[in-house]
């Protein structure tokens, strides 16, 4: 018991400091960012955040040997199918319900993606973090605290580095917090991994999640507000 408690403070540490060292990052790279001039438009959009996770897994690659890439044979293309498709079905098919049984009103400001977007939210968020939580970070907390307590505790830290703590800001006071958002998309990221041992089926599901709230805006733009509360954590 002692010792399951021992890994449980440990990675509990970890998420901590890997937390803040991201969200030091992210502050660092916004900053470089402002004093090229870079500071705004859709290219610090993307530029930013890829900057940092970019970095992480080049460091991942030389210093652990991950993420593993790997695509198995057995089961992939159910899988596949399963993680990014039903999820968008069944995104669509709810919003389409609501639409045709609740209608509301005609006006209702939404999300306007346009190219930098669909990169940013299809292509480099979830190739990136995927690499950087799911083939990094997730198989370090695992193999301490197993699959289980791993998972949650890896989930943690993707959500909490979602509101980019800094030391700055935990010392006055404003240490972010755990948006239950990405935390339940960590938690469903980390589950495609360990039953289907493909990274792939987790970049596919979380490429879906990223594409839905277009798919809300196109279909019924109130589901935007109604599940506005899965990023916010109080303040």
């Amino acid at each position: 018991m002692r010792e399951d408690w021992l890994k449980y403070v440990a990675a509990i540490t970890k998420v901590f400091v890997v937390a803040v060292l991201l969200g030091e990052s992210f502050a660092a790279a916004d900053h470089l960012l402002a004093k090229a001039g870079l500071a705004s438009g859709n290219f610090a959009f993307i530029a930013g955040p890829a900057l940092v996770h970019l970095l992480i897994v080049i460091a991942a690659l030389i210093l652990v040997g991950q993420p593993k890439l790997n695509l198995p044979k057995k089961n992939a293309v159910r899988w596949l199918m399963l993680a990014g498709p039903a999820w968008l079905a069944l995104a669509a098919s709810g919003a389409g319900l609501t639409s045709t049984f609740f209608p509301g009103p005609d006006s209702i400001p939404g999300v306007t993606p346009n190219i930098p977007w669909w990169i940013a939210s299809i292509l480099l968020a979830p190739v990136l973090e995927e690499l950087v939580y799911r083939g990094l970070l997730s198989p370090v907390f695992r193999r301490s605290c197993g699959n289980l307590m791993g998972s949650y505790f890896a989930a943690i830290l993707f959500a909490w580095v979602h509101s980019r703590p800094t030391l700055a800001g935990i010392f006055a006071g404003h240490a972010g917090g755990i948006p239950p958002g990405p935390f339940l998309l960590a938690l469903a990221a980390d589950w495609f991994c360990l039953k289907s041992g493909s990274i792939w089926v987790a970049v596919a599901f979380h490429a879906a999640c990223n594409i839905t709230p277009a798919l809300f805006n196109a279909i019924d733009p109130r589901w935007l507000s109604w599940l506005g509360m899965l990023y916010q954590w109080g303040t």
